[in-house]
């Protein structure tokens, strides 16, 4: 099981009322916590989710406009990212497998992950400007960015991209 931290916008579009909920991973679970937030692009009714990891900052982003439409291509573009990324078949399998176990929605909880799903949403938005259709949006290009992005760790004060935190746990071999 994994717990969504959503934002307010996202809840009321998936008609969702939501408590701020803390739950425990499962023993051993990494891909326990995700933030979600709802990206407006520049195609009439059309909307994407972007899903970041705390606290990694691994991010999945899938087309769709609610919590409830999406969880299903959220698991799928994830496993992609995740074979895309090097990651071993063992934790992948056992990360999805406590995936299947369903999830919790609670509202979010720290302005550092609004934040940074913020300057990400801008990126986004940038690419939705230059894309024809919505269809022709290179979600996997920008995850891959995302994958490869640095960004300031206020715990260690170091820079790091979100895919360093896998490797200090030995669940990725790319470099």
């Amino acid at each position: 099981m994994i717990i969504i931290q959503a934002v307010h916008k996202l809840l009321n579009a998936s008609r969702l009322k939501a408590p701020l909920y803390i739950s425990e991973p499962s023993p051993g679970q990494e891909l326990h916590t995700w933030y979600a937030k709802l990206i407006r692009t520049c195609f009439p009714g059309k909307m994407l989710v972007l899903y970041m990891h705390k606290p990694s900052g691994l991010t999945v982003i899938v087309h769709g406009k609610t919590l409830q439409a999406t969880h299903c291509m959220f698991k799928e573009r994830l496993l992609l990212l995740l074979r895309r990324n090097g990651f071993s078949e063992k934790f992948i399998d056992r990360e999805l497998g406590l995936i299947d176990d369903g999830y919790v929605v609670g509202k979010t909880s720290s302005k550092q992950m609004l934040g940074r799903m913020n300057q990400l949403t801008y990126i986004i938005e940038e690419y939705c400007v230059r894309s024809p259709t919505i269809e022709d949006l290179p979600l996997t290009r920008l995850e891959d960015l995302i994958a490869d992005n640095i960004y300031l760790n206020t715990e260690n004060k170091k820079y790091v991209d979100p895919l360093d935190y896998f490797r200090d746990l030995g669940v990725v071999s790319r470099h």
